[in-house]
């Protein structure tokens, strides 16, 4: 029995201990975020049995609940006072500079998204800081022109294996290829998507992406008033993925609404932006069947990908396509169907939210910068109806350099993955700058902050095309240029992108004359710009007058 205060305050003393030894014999050693909800349950079960226990002892309610309070809160004050003071003085990453908060606590990273941009967070504490940040316990954010190459490039030994986020990004058993943690897995998924994505099958997908286009100039032409335009491209992006990607149908921009799976997808993308990267809340809510659109989500993917296997031709040109023909192979990659169902939704997720993005931004630019707009129109002139009558054929888009150089400047202000996501050190660590990072460390590079930075680019913060055309004075180093990221992990469907931003753009301009809306002054695109794992553009209301006819 513990009624007396001695035997209360012993009891204590043991949890503390137990406290302090669960720190130093379990919680340093590794990873947890994978184990969050177990440990999740295992400290609820244990408090749940402690009460129960207490209460039976004590023979009251009151008296046994305050015995297991303050039981249970000597062994958490002492674990997470040993771990508080492990953290800011003897952990590896102790001497790096960085906001107090961040080295005690993962849970900074609610702070740091508390208006849902954390990448404008990170890259004001580059400034304040330095190129080397702490920005969680275990977290580095460094800024250095190799950084990417030291962290991402083909020959770094960083990896993504308990990071946090791609840890807890599978289905059904499998991963998709941006979540696949060992290297020789991610070789051979990464083979297919290189195939289903070769550049020389761009031409097999362009009549697809031709279809969506005019449908969505069809769309236009039928509107009177101001539209968001950052809506509409995420209709018209989610329809060219669908197409391309399974060959489906789903016309989102001829109705102007959203339908059931873009409304998921877009809800999957929300837990991470709101909790700042914080992986171990969102592990625990799949676990335990909380997150009931993810799930849903999963389901529609599935059904997407078994409507289409049971509508299968020699003539249905898709990503899809390739997948099931490899599928068919006796040296497939993929473990079972169920490996196709969880790349499908990284088809979705990879190329929508990205696509549309830049896409909204490029007008947004455009309408800003009027000469801008007047010599990418003199550029298209030449090419239109050059191969394909009345219309733009990307094979005459793609040698124009500044219809390009418009597509990176807008990418190198706006990158759609923002700050990039984190990379584990090996156990030796690794050396950028002359600065040794300890093994074992999760490493960011900010591509946004570096790309907007002026010891890189020259007026940074300016749009400036020319500067990838004829003013390459401006570009004082283009190694931290990255938009879709570098090394192996690089987006697979970035020149599939590029087509699609070609031919919406050139099209849209070509016929009509964007502009900003009664009380739009194109500013709340940025300033409510939402750091999900994509960077989601405010809204833009824009109003599209039709040009006269120039050939």
């Amino acid at each position: 029995m513990i009624h007396s205060t001695v035997h209360l305050g012993t009891y204590c003393l043991a949890a503390a201990a137990f406290g302090l030894a669960s720190h130093w014999t379990y919680w340093v050693h590794g990873h947890r975020v994978r184990h969050a909800t177990w440990t999740f349950l295992f400290h609820l079960a244990a408090l749940f049995i402690l009460g129960w226990k207490l209460t039976s002892v004590q023979g009251n309610l009151l008296s046994g609940l305050g015995a297991t309070a303050a039981i249970f809160l000597s062994y958490l004050g002492t674990l997470f006072t040993s771990i508080v003071v492990y953290r800011v003085f003897f952990h590896r990453l102790a001497h790096f500079p960085g906001p107090f908060f961040a080295k005690v606590t993962k849970l900074y990273g609610l702070y740091a998204a508390r208006n849902s941009q954390v990448n404008d967070h990170h890259t004001s504490l580059m400034r304040q800081y330095g190129d080397f940040v702490r920005i969680a316990p275990n977290e580095l954010m460094v800024m250095a022109p190799e950084a990417l190459s030291k962290v991402q490039g083909m020959t770094s030994k960083c990896s993504k294996k308990n990071t946090g986020i791609f840890d807890i990004l599978h289905s059904k058993g499998d991963r998709m290829i941006v979540a696949l943690l060992e290297k020789d897995e991610h070789i051979a998924r990464r083979k297919i998507w290189n195939q289903a994505l070769d550049t020389k099958l761009l031409p097999q997908y362009e009549p697809k992406v031709r279809k969506e286009v005019m449908l969505w100039l069809d769309t236009l032409s039928k509107i009177q008033g101001p539209i968001d335009i950052t809506h509409y491209m995420m209709l018209l992006s989610f329809d060219l993925t669908g197409a391309v990607g399974y060959s489906a149908d789903y016309q989102t921009i001829k109705t102007g609404k959203e339908n059931r799976t873009l409304h998921l997808l877009e809800a999957s993308f929300k837990p991470f932006g709101k909790l700042g990267f914080l992986a171990w809340p969102v592990q625990i809510a799949l676990e335990l069947g909380l997150a009931k659109e993810q799930k849903e989500f999963e389901k529609l993917a599935v059904k997407t990908v078994d409507e289409r296997v049971a509508d299968d031709s020699e003539e249905k040109v898709d990503i899809l396509k390739y997948f099931l023909q490899d599928f068919r192979t006796k040296q497939t990659s993929f473990r079972s169907m169920n490996s196709i169902y969880t790349e499908s939704q990284a088809i979705l997720i990879g190329a929508t939210d990205s696509t549309s993005g830049t896409m909204a931004w490029i007008l947004c630019y455009l309408i800003k910068h009027p000469s801008v707009a007047a010599t990418l129109l003199q550029e298209l002139e030449p090419v239109f109806g050059k191969t394909t009558p009345g219309e733009f054929s990307d094979a005459d888009l793609r040698g124009l350099p500044f219809l390009q150089a418009v597509i990176d400047e807008t990418l190198r202000l706006q990158p759609p993955a923002g700050n990039g996501s984190a990379r584990m050190t090996p156990p030796e660590g690794i050396e950028i700058a002359g600065t040794h990072i300890p093994g074992q460390v999760s490493v960011w590079v900010p591509v946004r902050a570096q790309q907007r930075d002026e010891r890189f680019f020259a007026q940074p913060d300016d749009f400036i095309p020319e500067r990838w055309t004829t003013r390459p004075e401006l570009v004082l180093d283009r190694r931290v240029y990255a938009p879709f990221n570098t090394g192996r992990w690089s987006c697979v469907g970035k020149q599939l992108s590029f087509m699609i931003m070609r031919m919406v753009i050139a099209h849209t301009l070509w016929h009509y004359e964007p502009s900003f809306a009664p009380g739009e002054d194109g500013n709340d695109i940025g300033l409510k710009r939402q750091d999900l794992i994509i960077a989601k553009p405010g809204k833009l209301e824009l109003r599209f007058t039709p040009r006269k006819p120039r050939i």
